[in-house]
């Protein structure tokens, strides 16, 4: 017995015919309405066959929206709390995701490395830059630091302050590698900052450590009057320096011998 439903939005209908062309696994869970003759009466809404709820579908990304929103929670999670890729790939985590949400498909790691990830920053990217430009263009500050992993391998990390028209401080962290000559930081700096949006000459200060390398890189780049050093990074030498005193180095001796045989 076919029985007619009818919403605001939604013409008369009988019955849910499959959309045809579609390899959505969602279209297993939805129809498109139809009356008695087996016509479809809407192209642009589609009817859930257990509870009779109907959306709006627009460009046929309406049933895909909500899984696109899961991709993205989760591209967010592995980025947000620097989680290794191949979590995704993990039986626990899939099987966890599936209890959440069992009509969504895990996309694998090559889908967040290639895609997903390269995606949100691209967009994180662009939304700092919009800000960027609405300042000031020296009124910027900058600090950057270089170290090696365990894995012997270079890193530079650059840090973008800036306070925006309604007097919030923002910072901007991005996370770069490579080799840690003077000359090839420089090259980096100019060329991440040139990627923001930021031009060398208008960086109002640039902090950074006391090692050779960088505060070369500062040279290169005609920053001297704009570099500060870092203060924490000079209270470690002073305390080094000073420990190296002999009367000092002496006592400091001494003192952990005792300590040793108590």
């Amino acid at each position: 017995m076919s029985v007619a439903h009818r919403t605001l939005e939604c013409p008369v209908f009988s019955q849910l015919l499959p959309k045809k062309k579609s390899k959505s696994r969602a279209w297993e869970h939805f129809g498109l309405p139809a009356n008695e003759s087996g016509q479809i009466v809407s192209q642009d809404i589609a009817v859930c066959k257990l509870c009779w709820s109907q959306f709006q579908q627009k460009w046929n990304g309406w049933i895909t929206k909500p899984l696109k929103r899961t991709t993205d929670s989760v591209t967010k999670f592995l980025v947000c709390t620097m989680q290794p890729y191949n979590l995704v790939d993990r039986k626990e985590f899939i099987n966890m995701v599936k209890v959440l949400n069992p009509r969504y498909s895990l996309p694998g790691r090559k889908h967040f490395t290639a895609t997903a990830v390269p995606k949100l920053y691209n967009e994180v990217r662009d939304k700092i830059r919009q800000e960027l430009s609405l300042i000031k263009k020296d009124t910027i500050s900058v600090t950057t630091d270089c170290w090696t992993s365990i894995a012997n391998t270079p890193y530079i990390t650059i840090t973008v302050h800036f306070i925006t028209s309604e007097w919030a401080l923002k910072s901007a962290c991005a996370h770069f590698d490579d080799d840690h000559n003077g000359k090839n930081i420089a090259e980096v700096l100019r060329s991440i900052l040139n990627d923001w949006g930021i031009d060398v000459q208008n960086i109002m200060s640039i902090t950074t450590d006391n090692g050779r390398n960088i505060l070369k890189s500062i040279e290169e780049l005609n920053l001297e009057n704009a570099h500060i050093s870092c203060f924490a990074h000079n209270i470690n030498i002073g305390v080094n320096h000073s420990l190296d005193i002999p009367i000092l180095k002496s006592y400091c001796t001494l003192k952990s011998c005792k300590m040793h045989l108590q």
